[in-house]
């Protein structure tokens, strides 16, 4: 049974006066009014709720999501993790998205205690030593985690009761799995969506049970298309099938590999080239060139290839950071390897923390 307040930014904040603060307007960010309105409507038993799509695969458009979805998907992973009342919840996504939803409900059904921080690149920054300390488990996007183990790792090390960390919206780098490896609590990486009501799969990144593939949670089938693209069907399911652009390897019913996504496969020269493959492995090439460097590539329109593979990278310095770049491109096939370098000093990041290439093609004054 779920207690009588919520933690927010230091503050309590009890159920009973959510009508009060909603009506007269007190929320300082659209953070805190999202997740007033938010709470308020669950606790009051709203049936449906309209979401919007991340928009990765083009505009995001708004979906009904139903109370039953949601409570499906909330008790398979509290039963999946055995998170209970006894755990501490952080919430620090933003609850516009399903993910930070999703973590208020699973709180909310679990009555355990929720931590709510201001959304932040680097969100334990903000919060004291008293509330880190008693967290146990929370949910971030992998920007988030990065940016804690480069500014301040000495944190998560300070959280001395968390055990379970999600981490979704975006593809985990080689250099963030390897840096996770040292976190002396469970990383999961989350497959999902907002037609799924958050994640259906887990995959465990660190310590002695990490695994190569993602584990299907339970009530979920999934099968494949003629395209080779995952299709999930099961009760948390919007309109109680998906079928996603992202190319798998079913391994058996529980288990799936993800191999990238069917729109980021290219045609250059006759050659078919996987980008989300191809970032993977240039990510571990730049690793060990010891590049840290943020990039992305992408195909355009070209008269005579079909598609051109370009690579764009950020950076300040791109003088002094291209030849230790070119050596380490050197490395990948010759009709792998991209035909143009662009750089940017700062890509444009989406809000739930991945790189939005239409956008940076842009600041370029590339209509991609």
């Amino acid at each position: 049974m779920e207690g009588r307040y919520f933690i927010l930014n230091e503050h309590k904040v009890f159920f009973e006066e959510l009508p009060d603060l909603i009506s007269q307007g007190v929320a300082k960010t659209t953070f805190e009014q999202s997740l007033f309105d938010f709470m308020y409507q669950w606790r009051s038993g709203q049936e449906a709720f309209n979401q919007l799509t991340s928009g990765s695969t083009g505009l995001p458009k708004s979906i009904r999501l139903n109370r039953n979805m949601m409570l499906k998907s909330a008790h398979t992973t509290l039963q999946t993790l055995n998170w209970t009342g006894l755990d501490t919840a952080l919430l620090c996504v933003h609850t516009d998205f399903i993910a930070g939803k999703m973590m208020v409900v699973r709180a909310l059904e679990a009555g355990m205690l929720l931590i709510a921080t201001e959304p932040d690149v680097n969100p334990l920054m903000n919060l004291p030593a008293r509330l880190l300390q008693v967290i146990s488990v929370a949910a971030m996007v992998p920007l988030q985690l990065e940016s804690i183990l480069k500014q301040s790792p000495e944190l998560l090390f300070s959280a001395r009761h968390l055990k379970d960390l999600l981490l979704g919206g975006a593809p985990v780098s080689g250099e963030l799995l390897r840096k996770v490896q040292k976190v002396p609590f469970a990383i999961w990486h989350t497959y999902g969506m907002t037609e799924t009501c958050s994640h259906i799969a887990l995959k465990k990144l660190n310590g002695d049970s990490a695994q190569e593939n993602y584990q299907v949670l339970p009530g979920v089938k999934l099968s494949t298309d003629e395209r080779g693209c995952l299709v999930i069907e099961g009760e948390v399911c919007h309109e109680g099938r998906v079928v996603t652009n992202d190319l798998v390897e079913l391994l058996d019913e529980r288990q799936f590999k993800w191999s990238g996504r069917v729109d980021r496969v290219i045609n250059s020269g006759g050659i078919k080239i996987n980008l989300d493959l191809l970032e993977e492995e240039t990510a571990n090439l730049l690793h060990a060139a010891q590049l840290d460097l943020l990039f992305f590539y992408y195909g355009l329109r070209d008269e005579i290839l079909g598609e051109k593979l370009i690579m764009v990278v950020q950076s300040h310095n791109p003088t002094h950071h291209l030849p230790l770049l070119e050596m380490a491109l050197s490395v990948l096939p010759k009709l792998r390897r991209p035909k143009q370098l662009l750089w940017v000093e700062k890509m444009t990041i989406t809000n739930s923390g991945k790189i939005d290439r239409i956008n940076t093609l842009k600041s370029l004054g590339i209509t991609a």
